[in-house]
């Protein structure tokens, strides 16, 4: 009625371990590619003195296998080397403890980009993606971080004013202290300092100490309101579920759902990206991209200026594009497509053709262009004033490069085939950020600091390859 069972059986001869390994499992292709790559600038960092070292190919086998499985705690994958035959067979029954996996990954791997680089340049070979087109998409990563023990500039300030006046008393206090005792001795010296002034200055001391760390804290706050204690390097994030929360903004360029580039900075907005995703591709692939296609987070005039420069096709709508195209927008008789301005009388038309006033014009400091703000003269008396603007009169900014620009990129966007390239997003880039958050359930750091933090950006970035 049922199958043999014996647990205890022996065997005639020791199983090749191997062969518990399906021909199509992951770990088979980690260990076909591993083992292609050039790891020298990993082993040229190891000394010939000391004890030998674990191989660098075997554990960078282990942490590819473990992080394309969901995996990254040390604790859990030296656990792993011991009761997973998967494990075991990529180690070749070697078992690393959990400091030394941890220490490589933070230390010894920094040069992880070329190995990276490589495995694209492997994925481009094969025809599995290609670098002509590629998207672009950040996602915001928690800090391994409390978001209970941040610093603010305002703060410190207070504490350092604090420190500062508590100093001034105690100083004042030593100096009526030594008044006294200049009466009491009639200038001799006592044969003792009193155990309050020692005290004193022991509390002196600290505060000095104190002080002195919240000058370096203001330094690191010099180009930022806020840093965490624990990770300085990591920035207040607004979070997908409308939580603050210390954190990374990962960005990612992919091609057929293959991550082509990547970088994780700790500025919150992603308008200041494009550019170093494009720039860091050249240098790591020797050419530039033909098309590039990002959401309207991306969409800023330098963006475009940067990419027509370039000569690159640029696929990307700005912010209010959005907005413009929504049925309420275009049936708001006030809306702002039906403002007209006249280039040769130089003038400003409202909806209702009234004239408006150029009151002001000023420069736009992020993009040196200056703007034109003209104001109604005639809202008072208009039957839509109520529609129009919730202020007396009716004010309007205008730029007429920015305008211009909008309007080619509005009839750019409207083209069929573009549409088309540009839904491929939900296929493309976020999508691969769906697969590194949830199914490789990679939601917040564990290294801390920019630059290891870039180490674990990427190992998840070669694990999902």
């Amino acid at each position: 009625m049922f199958k043999e069972y014996t647990q205890n059986q022996l065997l005639l001869l020791p199983p090749d371990i191997s062969t518990l390994i399906p021909e199509e499992h992951l770990a088979r292709v980690i260990n076909e590619v591993v083992g292609t790559l050039d790891i020298s600038a990993i082993t040229s960092g190891y000394s010939a003195l000391g004890q030998n070292a674990y191989h660098p190919r075997m554990l960078l086998k282990v942490l590819f296998y473990a992080y394309a499985t969901g995996i990254r705690s040390s604790r859990k994958i030296a656990q792993k080397l011991g009761e997973d035959v998967v494990y075991m067979w990529l180690a070749g029954m070697q078992k690393p403890d959990f400091r030394t996996i941890a220490l490589f990954r933070s230390t010894r791997i920094s040069s992880l980009k070329k190995l990276f680089v490589e495995i694209v340049s492997l994925c481009v070979e094969m025809g599995i993606t290609k670098l002509g087109r590629i998207f672009i998409d950040g996602t915001k990563i928690e800090a391994n971080a409390s978001g209970n023990k941040m610093l603010y500039l305002k703060s410190l300030e207070r504490r350092e004013k604090n420190i500062e006046r508590k100093i001034q008393e105690i100083v004042d206090a030593a100096q009526k202290q030594d008044e006294l005792e200049d009466k009491k001795y009639l200038g001799k010296n006592g044969k003792s300092v009193p155990a309050a002034l020692r005290k004193q200055e022991n509390r002196l001391n600290k505060l000095k100490e104190a002080a002195e760390r919240v000058k370096e804290q203001k330094e690191l706050l010099k180009q930022r309101s806020n840093c965490s204690r624990t990770d300085k390097d990591a920035n207040l994030m607004k979070m997908k579920r409308d939580y603050i929360y210390p954190a990374y903004n990962v960005q990612f360029s992919t091609n057929s759902q293959v991550i082509i580039e990547y970088e994780a900075v700790n500025k919150c907005n992603d308008t200041a990206q494009l550019k170093p995703q494009v720039k860091q591709m050249i240098y790591d692939y020797g050419l530039k991209p033909e098309e590039v296609v990002t959401d309207a987070g991306y969409g800023v005039e330098k963006n475009y200026a940067y990419l027509a420069k370039e000569k690159i096709d640029g696929i990307i709508p700005y912010p209010a594009l959005k907005k413009e195209r929504s049925r309420a927008y275009q049936n708001n008789p006030c809306s702002r497509d039906k403002f007209r301005f006249d280039e040769k009388a130089k003038q400003m038309r409202c909806p209702q053709g009234y004239l408006m006033k150029l009151t002001q014009v000023k420069k736009d400091n992020r993009t040196g262009r200056y703007i034109k703000i003209f104001k109604g003269i005639r809202c008072a008396k208009c039957r839509l004033q109520a529609l129009c603007t919730a202020a007396a009169y009716r004010e309007y900014d205008y730029q007429p490069f920015w305008e211009k620009t909008k309007k080619k990129l509005k009839a750019h966007l409207s083209l069929d085939w573009v549409k088309e390239i540009y839904n491929q997003r939900k296929m493309e880039v976020e999508a691969v950020i769906g697969n590194i958050k949830h199914n490789l359930k990679f939601n917040k750091f564990l290294l801390r600091g920019l630059k290891k933090v870039n180490i674990e950006a990427d190992l998840i970035s070669i694990a999902h390859n």
